[in-house]
């Protein structure tokens, strides 16, 4: 069987004759009036949320705002401070130096 009787037999097993133009657009609009369909949406309709939703996401925008506002003070904290200190090499003495200025310190050893 060479590819020539294969078309051919493949196209008499599936040979399809087309309808003319008026039976198709008949059969066309009979089977598009049977079914419903709805109005397609805008562009805009899609992308904008209902407006139930745009309600939720504004309160719950304002309320973390409202959160993030009060808890704010809560977040700054103290400026650093050393509290103590180790050195693990032997040293004469040391000074601690706290610039508020700045808000720096400065830990001055003498005698490593």
């Amino acid at each position: 069987m060479n590819d020539d009787d294969l078309k051919r037999d493949l196209k008499d097993a599936y040979s399809v004759t087309p309808r003319d133009e008026e039976q198709f657009w008949t059969d066309f609009k009979r089977r598009a009036s049977a079914t419903e369909q709805p109005m397609p949406e805008s562009r805009w309709q899609q992308l904008v949320p209902p407006l139930g939703m745009r309600w939720a996401l504004g309160t719950v925008t304002v309320a973390v705002i409202a959160m993030f506002v009060s808890i704010r003070p809560h977040f700054v904290s103290a400026p650093p401070v050393v509290q103590s200190i180790e050195i693990s090499q032997p040293f004469d003495s040391y000074f601690i130096l706290e610039d508020e200025r700045n808000e720096g310190t400065v830990v001055w050893i003498e005698g490593i």
